[in-house]
């Protein structure tokens, strides 16, 4: 499971360094967004101590809701992965 969500974060990074058309502030709640994924699966998987400061899955799934709804009309390509970390990390309880 957590290796299908490190593949799609991966087409993700691909992505974003592809896609010209975002706004700098977009891109970078976008690569806010995936860091804070990266560190919670990580603390998931045991390969970091829990930090307290890290956001909340509830949070996390909020976040990535809002920037899918947001993308849907003028970047489908990412709206799709972008779905496709949502529903893995749902199948991963986070």
């Amino acid at each position: 499971m957590a290796d299908d969500l490190a593949t799609t974060l991966m087409t993700l990074h691909r992505e974003l360094s592809q896609n010209p058309k975002l706004d700098p502030q977009t891109l970078g709640a976008l690569k806010q967004l995936v860091g804070d994924i990266q560190r919670v699966v990580d603390s998931q998987c045991g390969e970091d101590a829990e930090d307290p400061s890290e956001p909340s899955d509830h949070t996390l799934g909020e976040r990535l809701t809002a920037m899918i709804d947001g993308f849907e009309k003028e970047h489908p390509q990412l709206t799709q992965t972008l779905s496709m970390i949502a529903e893995r990390l749902a199948d991963m309880g986070i």
